[in-house]
């Protein structure tokens, strides 16, 4: 089968531009898409919808109209919200971007297992 989708998941750290810009790179010629995401509690909903429209608005400015989209994740659990998302958006690819307590230590924590998170099929890619 074709990979069709990678998801980035984003922190808003700086990291986050060389990041998706070099999956934008990859994503391109293999006509796949790149949707930049985050997961967020309700109590920070609002400013993090206000700091995904901005990167939105950076990726239109920067690449145009481009396999680069934005999404938002309500949900208080980062490694359920993780999990409903790939198998309803048939993602392929997870990527993020490590840091100190970032995504990947949040991942691999002992109790990811009890997230059954493990169990997906994808591939993950971290810068």
């Amino acid at each position: 089968d074709k990979l069709k989708n990678i998801l980035y998941a984003t922190d808003f750290m700086d990291g986050d531009f060389k990041a998706i810009r070099i999956l934008e790179k990859i994503a391109k010629p293999l006509d796949m898409k790149v949707v930049c995401a985050h997961v967020s509690p309700r109590d920070h909903l609002e400013w993090d919808d206000v700091k995904l429209k901005g990167l939105k608005e950076h990726f239109k400015k920067i690449y145009g109209e481009t396999h680069v989209d934005c999404d938002l994740i309500e949900h208080e659990d980062l490694y359920i919200a993780l999990e409903s998302y790939v198998r309803e958006k048939d993602i392929d690819i997870l990527s993020f971007t490590r840091r100190r307590r970032s995504l990947i230590s949040k991942l691999f924590n002992p109790n990811i297992a009890k997230k059954n998170v493990v169990s997906l099929q994808y591939t993950i890619v971290s810068f």
